[in-house]
């Protein structure tokens, strides 16, 4: 038997054990729990709208065991979803997942584990592709050299046990850099075709086959200038190849999307990413809670139609706003730094042992030419990674750049037969290599290597990954009841599929107190540092309402992404509180003593008016003493922005709970109001009205009660009256709700809003999947409502 058959199989089965025993010890991760009811969208529906950030092969791929299995439950109503989710794209995936979740979960692990099962014909076919490539230029050892590497590089393991489009999208790509290369090495119009045809079915995998568009030009741009004159075909010969390669590729595409929306012209997309919405306006269609636009809408180049289809476009839009949304948040590292730290140092031995090679024993011109292409691949993969373009990110950089980095590695093989020192050399840093991926079993995607520093510390984890915690639930769950000394007194962890799933319920983390004004009696709301043992994820940790848990050694890292806090009761007595209101008292028109607080911004001079928010508190925060009014909506998002925050912000305390306008809550909180613009410059052109839940409900009464002194409302959490929109509906609104709000039905803010666009208003209405009335915290976290707020004015 061969040795590259032999390898072959070996690889095949050590890594297919892995992945299958150590992907059954997991939950899903976010990416993946949208992949099955995306693909029953497509194959029962023939949508292709959910999740279309992504080409749709691997969901429908992912989905097709399920829809096999025909004992699933799965719904799909296109026109209900398009008015529940009129202005919530990004949540529409999690509302379906988190329902086919919970409807399906006796036995959604197992479907799951069937979608992850499909990724080991994706692996057989790479390592073909691998060892074929490397067995061709390095021969048989090169092809061994490959195919271990593919087999147990820690990167290509970590997304071979997910669902995802991430491990599919990196053997798309190497099978058709493999293709292109062998149609340059003989041109021909059968292997433009073959190459259209790869090229193809890569961009239907995933975006992030767009850099094939790059590496193939520059592929057949060197081929061709090193081609000798009598194999160099006609000039306009290498072009139509290339255009038939092209067209075979969009009509690839075109067949995948089953020509959905294909010949639209550029001017009738609504793009909601900034580069291609330039100019966008909150009056443009409602997506995602993002205005949206076109700029070239009214230029020549808005009527070149579009050859491909109306989901791949604006997919591959909402990809790049997602991207623009995302730099510099997701990680503290740099891109290349992340790259590196997820490459084991055996492997980065054997590149260097290649490239000295390919330096000392020159290749003819024909060898050189025909090794470029995992060169540029890597380079190419590199260049857009770090360019933080938006189509790759930095873990999926790594695993997209493995194979190439293997077939470089293999020409390795060529001191193997010349050397036997040299040969012993390459073999253990082979085994290195091997050996340092399998010592992250089973989390593969928390492998880090030495460059990362601290490779079992938090901080390594917030800066290189990973950073979603919901799969080590499972492992959270069984750390528990081994140490049945450890009472969890709360949990910050993501969690994709709900607790139907996994049976795990903690509350959250108290907020630190720099980030919750506390009062000096003892608080109605805790707040941290506070005693306990809490379990919190790097995502989380990166927040700042709990960056006093950096200062805690953790007891114990549970997973790859989840670490166990005990807080002492002298961690907590070092807590220090910053609030960003001042609190005072008032005395209003009729005797009677109220609260409030006031946010006054950093920057105020009284040299220019200010614009200023009233803020009205739920009913839960009544009350004549305290500070609870102030612990939870507006006032503890300040604290994250009171820098460089362009407004003052007014919150009273209401004795009620209620805000009706003719109660003395809201006669005093309209005297505050103009007590606040006597002593400070306000400009009366820009007084905004918010409040949530019972306060929400008074922004619509208030609007009512005095519709001409608002420059803008933000209802949220709330019910109203719609019966008041003829006489609201001049101020602009942007409203925000839960879709499954079990104290204040959904059905009330969708009427409202309803109301006022009939009326002829043009409300803003964001709609979160949740199944609780906080919808605040998601709701006073946006940096786009404090945007929107600043635009409006009256006149």
């Amino acid at each position: 038997m061969k040795p590259r058959t032999i390898t072959l199989s070996i690889a095949f089965v050590a890594s297919a054990s892995l992945v299958l025993s150590s992907a059954g010890s997991s939950l899903p991760s976010r990416d993946e729990v949208r992949q099955i009811p995306a693909g029953l969208a497509v194959v029962k529906h023939g949508s292709f709208a959910l999740a279309n950030d992504a080409p749709p092969l691997t969901r429908v791929l992912s989905s097709i065991p399920t829809y096999f299995t025909r004992t699933y439950s799965f719904s799909y109503d296109l026109r209900e979803t398009e008015i529940a989710f009129d202005s919530c794209l990004s949540e529409r995936e999690e509302e379906y997942a988190a329902y086919f979740a919970a409807a399906n979960a006796r036995k959604y692990l197992g479907l799951i584990q069937a979608a992850r099962a499909l990724n080991i014909g994706w692996w057989l076919l790479g390592a073909w592709v691998v060892s074929r490539w490397a067995r061709e230029v390095h021969g048989d050892a090169g092809a061994v050299i490959a195919l271990a590497l593919w087999g147990f590089e820690p990167s290509v393991l970590a997304h071979e046990q997910q669902a995802t489009p991430v491990f599919p999208a990196t053997v798309a790509i190497v099978l058709a850099v493999y293709v292109m290369r062998r149609g340059l090495m003989k041109p021909s119009w059968q292997g433009a075709v073959a190459v259209g045809l790869v090229l193809g079915m890569a961009q239907l995998v995933d975006f992030s086959a767009l850099v094939l568009c790059v590496v193939w030009p520059i592929l057949a741009l060197v081929f061709r200038l090193n081609a000798s004159a009598a194999n160099r075909p006609p000039w306009w010969v290498s072009l139509g190849r290339g255009l038939v390669g092209v067209g075979v590729s969009v009509w690839v595409i075109n067949t995948g999307y089953m020509l959905d929306g294909s010949g639209q012209s550029v001017g009738d997309y609504d793009f909601v990413s900034r580069s291609l919405g330039a100019g966008r306006s909150p009056e443009g269609i409602p997506r995602g809670g993002e205005p949206t636009g076109n700029r070239f809408r009214a230029t020549e180049l808005g009527r070149v139609l579009v050859p491909l289809p109306v989901d791949y476009v604006e997919g591959l839009d909402r990809r790049w706003h997602d991207a623009e949304r995302a730099r510099g948040v997701r990680t503290s590292a740099s891109p290349l730094a992340v790259m590196a730290a997820k490459i084991p140092l055996g492997v980065w031995g054997l590149l260097a042992m290649s490239l000295i090679v390919s330096i000392v024993r020159r290749s003819s011109r024909t060898a050189w030419t025909e090794e470029i292409a995992p060169w540029l691949a890597v380079v190419v993969l590199t260049l857009v990674t770090i360019g933080n373009l938006g189509l790759i990110s930095p873990d999926q950089g790594a695993v997209l750049v493995a194979p190439f980095g293997a077939l470089i590695a293999s020409k390795s093989a060529c001191l193997v037969q010349a050397r036997k020192k040299a040969g012993g050399l390459v073999l253990a840093l082979l085994l290195w290599a091997v050996g340092s991926s399998l010592s992250a079993y089973p989390r593969f995607r928390s492998y880090l290597s030495a460059v990362a520093g601290d490779s079992n510390g938090v901080q390594a984890r917030m800066r290189y990954g990973p950073w979603d915690g919901g799969p080590d639930l499972f492992a959270l769950k069984d750390w528990l009841k081994l140490h049945p000394e450890v009472r969890l007194d709360g949990a910050a962890v993501h969690d994709a599929v709900g607790q139907r799933v996994t049976g795990i319920r903690y509350p959250q983390p108290p907020a630190d107190a720099s980030v919750v004004s506390r009062a000096d009696e003892p608080p109605t709301r805790r707040v941290g540092p506070y005693p306990g043992c809490y379990a919190l994820d790097p995502e989380h940790l990166r927040m700042k309402r709990f960056e006093y848990f950096h200062n805690v050694i953790p007891i114990a890292r549970i997973g790859s992404s989840i670490f166990v806090y005990r807080i002492k009761e002298g961690d907590a007595d070092r807590g220090v509180v910053k609030p960003a209101l001042a609190y005072r008292t008032f005395m209003n028109s009729r005797g009677t003593t109220y609260h409030y607080a006031l946010f006054e911004p950093p920057e105020y001079r009284g040299d220019r008016a200010w614009p200023l928010i009233l803020f009205l508190h739920g009913y839960g925060d009544r009350g004549t003493e305290g500070r609870q009014y102030t612990a939870v909506g507006l006032p503890p998002a300040l604290e994250s922005m009171k820098e460089g925050f362009g407004f003052f912000v007014l919150c009273p305390q209401g004795h009620s709970g209620a805000w009706p306008p003719e109660r003395e809550d809201a006669i005093t909180a309209f005297e505050e109001l103009d007590a606040i613009e006597r002593e400070y410059r306000i400009d009366p052109r820009r007084i905004y009205l918010t409040g949530l839940s019972s306060g929400g409900n008074g922004v619509w009464e208030l609007a009512d009660r005095d519709p001409n002194r608002w420059a803008a409302i933000v209802p949220v959490a709330s019910s109203g009256d719609p019966g008041i929109a003829p006489r609201i509906h001049g101020i602009p609104c942007w409203c925000f709700h839960n879709s499954h709000d079990a104290g204040s039905p959904v059905a009330s803010p969708r009427r409202m809003i309803a109301a006022l666009r009939a009326a002829g208003g043009a409300p803003r209405y964001s709609e979160y999947f949740g199944l609780e009335h906080n919808c605040w915290d998601r709701a006073y976290a946006t940096p786009e409502l404090y945007e929107w707020l600043l635009g409006q004015r009256l006149p």
